[in-house]
């Protein structure tokens, strides 16, 4: 996956105009749990990390299994609570973009505030 979305990124770098050399607003978001050398990290060239946001554990949660899968046209507050599980590590959520994509969606200072809240422990 890292080797793929680098490819995509260097390719992406050559195209666009000759002076800018910005291409197409390419952005990644990769989730995992963290790690400190984070192999990731390192086969994904460094000029295209913008950031990095380290979520501790039991302060967030996770669906687990294959919820995304299933094709249920409503979920009961109940059913959502049984399908969440507090985390038991911490988790890295790493931010990956090309040069257009920076200028496109800019990482901003609440940025770190309102993910934390999307993963908020229910």
């Amino acid at each position: 996956m890292a080797e793929h979305m680098n490819d995509l990124l260097l390719k992406n770098k050559l195209k666009g105009n000759e002076k800018e050399r910005t291409g197409y607003p390419l952005s990644f978001t990769v989730i995992v749990p963290c790690r400190y050398d984070n192999p990731i990290c390192s086969r994904i060239d460094q000029e295209f990390f913008v950031h990095k946001l380290t979520l501790d554990n039991r302060s967030h949660s996770y669906t687990y299994g294959a919820q995304q899968k299933r094709r249920k046209l409503s979920v009961t507050n109940s059913e959502k609570t049984k399908n969440h599980m507090k985390s038991t590590c911490d988790t890295s959520i790493l931010i990956f973009q090309s040069t257009a994509a920076r200028k496109k969606w800019k990482v901003r200072k609440s940025f770190d505030k309102r993910l934390s809240l999307a993963f908020s422990a229910t």
